[in-house]
């Protein structure tokens, strides 16, 4: 069986990095978004990602999707403005309920239960990540 540590694999993986770049970006992304909506539009904006060129916004809440929709072109030309590079040229809003973007706890399903072996194997992975995002995150497995 080959043995490696986990933080080596994970920060030699060029997936995990694009993963990362692209969790910035969105995370970027949704700043600028509710900074470039009005309150209390704002507050409902769950997450946002683009694909291709077209930004995708979560929105928590039906009433508020249907209002962010009616301000999309505008939000096109605001974004254009503030992140020309993004190149955003169209906008989708859907509906994500807070339950749903919250996962499973916030659904009423019970947490996974990690076994002792892997919340070991996780907090030693953790140890040897350098980037505190990934390492936050297996901490919080390894603690279940």
């Amino acid at each position: 069986m080959n043995t490696q540590a986990l933080g080596a694999i994970l920060q030699d993986s060029a997936t995990v990095t694009r993963l990362l770049a692209t969790g910035r970006r969105n995370q970027t992304l949704a700043g600028v978004c509710r900074d470039l909506l009005a309150f209390p539009l704002s507050k409902h904006v769950v997450s946002v990602n683009l694909h291709d060129q077209t930004l995708v916004l979560n929105i928590d809440d039906p009433v508020w999707a249907t209002r962010a929709r009616l301000i999309s072109p505008d939000l096109v030309a605001r974004l254009a403005e503030a992140l020309p590079a993004a190149g955003v040229s169209d906008v989708r809003i859907r509906v994500s309920p807070p339950a749903a973007a919250a996962g499973p706890a916030a659904a009423g399903l019970p947490a996974a239960k990690v076994s002792d072996a892997a919340a070991t194997a996780l907090a030693a992975g953790s140890r040897a990540i350098s980037d505190p995002d990934i390492k936050e995150v297996l901490q919080r497995l390894a603690s279940r």
